[in-house]
């Protein structure tokens, strides 16, 4: 149908095709189109890379900002003017530092603290840590453990075993 009752859309299909059929490319227009997808690429890539070198300097320029100096560093006594003994010879290590720049005292963080309590001495054996960890936060009267298992030189573990009715130990 070819008259004023075709819609819209059909009429603008078939001028679209009747121009797409009179265009004839160039031999040159694939190359034309690989050349400008290729500086699409180029410049996203070179975009990408300002933009990780940018947020890697500005890092570099805020870290030292928000730590401070080291001057803030303190320590149990005053600097004395001059050492008042000998340095540690080798094989021999310094005394460990007892304040860490920029920590928080125990006294700010103590209605905070679940365990252990910041006023203990700490524990000397791994399983006074276990049955005080267990009896104070879990609320496990008279726990039973199996024996203590050495995992590394800095960590090891118990198990907790379960009690029947009668008050014997379930393993």
């Amino acid at each position: 149908m070819t008259g004023p009752g075709r819609s819209i859309e059909d009429r603008l299909s078939d001028a679209l095709s009747a121009e797409g059929d009179r265009a004839v490319p160039s031999p040159s227009s694939l190359d034309t189109i690989r050349g400008r997808v290729g500086a699409v690429r180029r410049r996203r890539r070179a975009a990408l890379v300002a933009g990780t070198t940018l947020a890697v300097v500005a890092v570099a320029v805020a870290v030292p900002l928000l730590v401070g100096s080291a001057e803030r560093v303190t320590t149990d006594s005053p600097p004395a003017s001059s050492p008042t003994s000998a340095p540690p010879g080798p094989g021999t290590t310094a005394p460990p530092a007892t304040t860490v720049p920029g920590a928080a005292s125990v006294d700010d963080f103590r209605d905070t603290i679940l365990w252990p309590s910041p006023d203990d001495q700490g524990f000397t054996e791994p399983e006074a840590a276990a049955l005080s960890f267990l009896t104070d936060v879990v609320g496990v009267s008279s726990p039973p453990l199996s024996s203590f298992r050495a995992e590394r030189p800095d960590l090891g573990a118990y198990d907790l075993y379960d009690r029947a009715e009668d008050g014997s130990v379930r393993t």
